[in-house]
């Protein structure tokens, strides 16, 4: 009659975890440059996005002859003040920031699973951008920041837009990799 050898082990070695953690420490920094590559194309292409919409508002109230409302929308397409999930561009004749039954919609972009924030300033705290029938943005300096989702994963960037409409984006001056606002100080995300 055969002997009963020692019971068969279920377990993993400390050796065994050691190897395995160090295997999921590698991939994890591989993986790091990529994320932060995908968030600073997201950045760039919201930021293009932006940019198209306030060209096409200066060119519909110039076509039209009316003001061209350039705001931040919710689902259901009314003005609010959360840059984040989308804009909406309008023909806005009474000036109210609000779009009316006979106004015309021009534009809606949704941004849906947006990794960043986003964050308008602007002279007088508006929320919105007001085209008037020139073209020029009715003395509307202000910026569009892109924030990264987590600390430190990718520098912010930042559109700066000029009452006339002209814009320009921020750049990193100094060589830190960081880009600087219009007084030479390090973007920061709120």
């Amino acid at each position: 009659m055969p002997r009963p050898g020692p019971p068969a082990q279920s377990g993993t070695s400390l050796l065994e975890l050691f190897a395995a953690l160090a295997i999921i420490a590698t991939l994890a920094t591989l993986a790091l440059p990529v994320f932060t590559l995908l968030e600073r194309e997201e950045s760039a292409r919201v930021l293009r996005q932006f940019l198209s919409l306030v060209a096409s508002a200066r060119s519909a109230a110039i076509r039209l002859g009316h003001p061209v409302t350039l705001c931040p929308v919710d689902e259901r397409n009314r003005c609010i003040r959360d840059w984040r999930t989308g804009v909406m561009l309008f023909v806005d004749a009474d000036e109210d920031r609000q779009r009316g039954n006979n106004e015309a919609l021009l534009s809606v972009v949704h941004w849906h699973d947006l990794q960043g924030s986003l964050h308008w300033r602007a002279f007088g705290n508006r929320r919105y951008l007001l085209v008037d029938p020139f073209g020029g943005l009715t003395g509307q300096n202000g910026n569009l920041t892109w924030c990264p989702s987590a600390a430190g994963s990718a520098p912010a960037h930042q559109l700066v837009l000029n009452g006339s409409g002209r814009f320009r984006f921020a750049r990193d001056s100094d060589g830190d990799g960081l880009r600087e606002d219009s007084r030479g100080q390090p973007l920061r995300c709120l």
